[in-house]
């Protein structure tokens, strides 16, 4: 994630701290006053469980370094979640999994941020069982991510992906349009696992919004290429849909409230549509090197 997106999400994060257990605010407070106050209260209560970890007063203010161990042991059992029986296949699904393919980790990262975010109050030994089921979701969410820029890139005919070949330039379109299709049968097979038919639900209608997304882009007329509406749509659907509804959903795995809920889908929507401004802004101004792929590729897919 660019510095913005740094910014933002850890902006978003103190936030949101406050949807589920913190003290109401004046209705007159301002919002930099919201802010700076929830961002207050973040730290906080988080002061206790961050002195027990050893953590530094700048790593306090660090929401990635709070979960930093926990993101890396998500991407530790992502590996052994992709092995199939044929063993071209487990390498071919488990091509952006391998120790330095990763990427950034953004949704294993949001995600877990939130469930810190909105699990502030509840004890540690009440608290463990959620956040398995949190970092398990997490998972999830994460196949699901990578099932889709396989695709993506199939569909676009991309020769590279983060700095380095695309797996249909590797191993050939066929390979892995089935590559990201075992991804997907992995992550809803995990998913059941869950017992929540809600949280099910919210996962597929985010695969269903991907798709839609991937055919406005693709039957995109003159007139909706210069609407704003329609790019704001289409954004949704094909870049924070995913992370929106996995919000909701964690917010639905620790028994939140429909308020909270929405509040968890809506800081997904915004942080999702942000971070893809981020990236079509970048591929403007961005060199190959920089962006791990070609400059104006997706501009070029609008055209």
């Amino acid at each position: 994630m660019m510095l913005p997106g740094r910014l933002l999400l850890a902006g978003l994060l103190r936030s949101a701290s406050t949807a589920s257990s913190a003290p109401r605010m004046p209705t007159n407070m301002c919002y930099w006053d919201r802010f700076t106050w929830s961002s207050c209260y973040f730290h906080s209560t988080s002061d206790h469980s961050s002195r027990k970890a050893g953590l530094t007063a700048k790593e306090q203010l660090d929401p990635f370094v709070l979960i930093k161990d926990e993101v890396s042991e998500v991407t530790d059992r992502l590996r052994s979640m992709v092995v199939a029986e044929v063993p071209e296949l487990t390498s071919a699904a488990g091509y952006f999994f391998r120790a330095g393919a990763e990427g950034k980790r953004t949704c294993p990262t949001v995600l877990l941020l939130m469930a810190s975010a909105i699990s502030m109050g509840i004890a540690d030994g009440l608290e463990n069982k959620p956040r398995a089921r949190h970092m398990h979701l997490a998972e999830i969410t994460e196949m699901i991510h990578i099932s889709s820029l396989i695709h993506d890139d199939v569909l676009d005919d991309a020769d590279t992906r983060r700095g380095m070949d695309s797996l249909n330039f590797k191993v050939g379109k066929k390979f892995a349009v089935l590559a990201g299709d075992f991804l997907l049968f992995r992550a809803f097979s995990a998913a059941v696992s869950l017992d929540n038919t809600e949280v099910v639900s919210l996962l597929a209608t985010a695969v269903n919004n991907l798709v839609t997304g991937e055919l406005m882009q693709m039957s995109i007329t003159p007139a909706q290429r210069c609407s704003m509406d329609y790019y704001l749509q289409k954004t949704y659907y094909k870049t924070a849909a995913l992370i929106s509804n996995s919000c909701k959903a964690i917010a639905v795995l620790a028994e939140q409230t429909t308020e909270v809920q929405a509040l968890a889908y809506q800081y997904g929507r915004h942080l999702g549509i942000a971070y893809q401004l981020i990236d079509d802004i970048l591929d403007f101004t961005g060199t190959s090197a920089s962006l791990g792929k070609a400059s104006l590729s997706d501009i070029h897919l609008e055209l």
